[in-house]
């Protein structure tokens, strides 16, 4: 899935945690980039919208296409994206205030 072309990078940060290490961005889209991120939240081939994030299932409810496990969903922030990529998670959270902002976060 594509970024909208409309966005700001708010927050480009790198953490080292020891042997591992964070990168965090926050992103911030005008009107339309927010209207057609949705869109491609809502239409990308891992939404799932029946998806309780809180659930102890969780893990369990990502979907698989041809190898990678991830899943968009609901969540009470707004959408959450997550994907393990062997020891590397992924995390997206697009905050439901106006649904501008998105946060990124990547651990290794």
């Amino acid at each position: 899935m594509k970024l909208p072309k409309d966005f700001r990078v708010l927050k480009d940060e790198y953490q080292d945690m020891w042997q591992d290490y964070c990168i965090f961005y926050d992103i911030q889209f005008d009107n339309n980039a927010t209207t057609e991120l949705i869109k491609n939240i809502q239409t990308s081939k891992f939404y799932n919208a029946d998806v309780n994030p809180k659930s102890m299932r969780y893990d369990s409810l990502f979907i698989t296409i041809n190898k990678e496990k991830a899943i968009w969903c609901k969540s009470d922030s707004g959408y959450r994206f997550s994907y393990q990529d062997g020891l590397t998670s992924y995390s997206i959270e697009m905050a439901n205030n106006t649904y501008k902002k998105l946060a990124v976060q990547c651990f290794v």
